[in-house]
């Protein structure tokens, strides 16, 4: 083995971990490329019903939107926006 430096140069094990590099990097590649070509999905037409229920949307339940403007309002201390009212303590 020939050194340079005060180190041994490994031709062989140089190779055999760029060899891994690349399977390592074209497995990655073939992974992600699946998961990217899986994501989208045709969706059938009995299928919609269970995507547009009532529970699916944004703000289907009123008491819930309600207690979640309260808390923020208290959080930050400041009321608005969403037309509620009260002070930043909490206790309206």
């Amino acid at each position: 083995m020939a050194t340079r430096g005060g180190r041994r140069r490994r031709p062989a094990l140089r190779a055999a971990l760029a060899a891994l590099a690349t399977a390592l990097a074209l497995a990655a590649a073939a992974a992600a490329g699946g998961a990217l070509a899986s994501g989208c999905a045709t969706v059938k037409p009995w299928e919609r019903s269970q995507l547009a229920r009532r529970c699916m949307t944004f703000g289907a339940n009123r008491l819930e939107l309600k207690f979640a403007a309260h808390v923020r309002e208290t959080r930050e201390g400041a009321t608005g926006g969403a037309g509620g009212y009260g002070g930043g303590c909490g206790c309206n």
